[in-house]
């Protein structure tokens, strides 16, 4: 899904939730330990979250955040270490605000400590309209759009194939590039753009004071509409 300006139309905002349960999301003490190392709550989404808005927005250029620690130890759920208690050494609560370099303001919120929410996945909302758009760690769902006069949401046709969990789309991607001699989509460049934005929410926090991203990126070419499965 890609978010352009024209016919004067501007993106306004961005909000990109992503809350899970304090036993459902620490299978792994590598999520909530050894700060360094592990972006804790804003890794989980700011991967997928972050890279995916300047897939579909634009590059971020500062941030600002607040986050906390809600529990200060966890269980592991997962074998072979169920049960043991684990200290938490990174936030697993963070709340952030990113400037996108089209002016645009983005919203995202990544908890490991709430019990239930419903909130969608990621919306755009702009001048003359919003736009849902689903998970992007699924591949599926419907994209529903509203504008000025509608009564409700409404389903928008999809035009790409591999609309389905389609893992290894990126690395296929990747190996179709060398061949070609051209920039791959899922590239370190964007990659590396994602990370920044999710060790600055933390330092924005720590500093309480806006982060200047030292960081851009380029969104990568759409994908062609004309593919068939099995091609890229």
């Amino acid at each position: 899904m890609r978010v352009n300006s024209g016919q004067g139309a501007r993106a306004v905002a961005v909000v990109r939730p992503m809350l899970d349960c304090p036993l459902a999301s620490h299978t792994s003490p590598m999520s909530t330990s050894r700060r360094r190392s592990s972006p804790g709550a804003s890794g989980a989404a700011g991967s997928r979250g972050g890279g995916a808005a300047a897939d579909v927005l634009a590059t971020s250029s500062g941030v600002s955040s607040r986050t906390r620690v809600t529990f200060p130890e966890r269980i592991i759920t997962s074998e072979k270490k169920r049960g043991k208690h684990v200290p938490v050494e990174v936030p697993t609560h963070v709340a952030g605000i990113l400037d996108f370099a089209n002016g645009a303001v983005g919203t995202m919120v990544t908890s490991f400590d709430v019990w239930r929410g419903s909130c969608p996945c990621i919306e755009i909302h702009g001048t003359q309209g919003s736009l849902s758009v689903p998970d992007p760690n699924s591949f599926g769902g419907p994209v529903r759009v509203f504008r000025a006069g509608y009564d409700d949401w409404k389903d928008v046709p999809l035009t790409h194939i591999y609309a389905e969990q389609s893992r290894g789309l990126g690395l296929a991607d990747m190996a179709v590039a060398i061949r070609d001699n051209r920039p791959h989509r899922a590239n370190g460049v964007l990659a590396y753009h994602a990370l920044d934005i999710m060790h600055a929410f933390h330092d924005a926090s720590d500093a309480a004071a806006r982060v200047t991203l030292a960081s851009t990126c380029e969104r990568p070419a759409p994908m062609a509409t004309d593919l068939r499965e099995g091609v890229v």
